[in-house]
């Protein structure tokens, strides 16, 4: 399984502005962070390979990169829906548009 290999590539293709919510540990909240999509990367997890981006500068930690169901693509969006979910940024991502939600939830 490819998970979000063509997702990933169009971002790339585009130059794609993403946005990264991240817990800091020294203020004790959440924080939102908007990067540049700059490369692709592929993860091996099991028989499964999960695909994600390459950020032009990294996130606190060293971080230079994430998977592509933990991105979001507004910051007003990723700071709701992570106060509406508790942020659980690992599970919930949001779509471009109507149709590629929809797109998302057959691949599944």
């Amino acid at each position: 399984m490819t998970a979000y290999k063509e997702e990933c590539k169009k971002l790339l293709k585009s130059k794609a502005k993403v946005y990264i919510v991240d817990y800091n540990k020294d203020s004790g909240k959440y924080e939102v962070f908007e990067r540049i999509v700059v490369g692709v990367f592929c993860s091996k997890n099991g028989r499964n390979n999960v695909w994600g981006v390459n950020f032009d500068k990294p996130i606190p930690g060293e971080c230079y990169g994430a998977t592509y169901n933990s991105l979001y693509f507004s910051k007003t969006e990723a700071i709701k829906k992570n106060k509406e979910f508790n942020l659980n940024v690992t599970k919930k991502r949001l779509a471009e548009t109507e149709s590629e939600e929809l797109e998302l939830l057959k691949r599944k």
